[in-house]
């Protein structure tokens, strides 16, 4: 009987294993952040979006963020310290 209550778990499981496979190949990425990437380090004063054409989103530590992939938007992610962690589209 413990047996058919662990089947829907195991089901669910494989599910979840599958939709990494569905995400777009980060290669494949139309964003500027392999342009940008010199600016990793750096405070986050020192990255302007305002000379880009698409759509930015900046993340700060604690920040609730959408898990929708966009290879069009450019994510840049501040750390604890106030610098630049990470760019990427997404």
């Amino acid at each position: 009987m413990k047996a058919f209550a662990i089947l829907p778990v195991l089901v669910g499981l494989c599910g979840c294993v599958g939709a990494a496979a569905d995400q777009p190949d980060p290669a494949d990425a139309s964003c500027s952040a392999e342009g940008l990437q010199y600016l990793v380090g750096q405070p986050d004063s020192a990255f302007d979006p305002s000379g880009l054409d698409e759509p930015v989103r900046v993340i700060h530590p604690g920040d609730a963020i959408t898990m929708d992939f966009s290879l069009q938007r450019l994510n840049v992610e501040i750390d604890a310290e106030g610098r630049i962690a990470a760019i990427r589209c997404g």
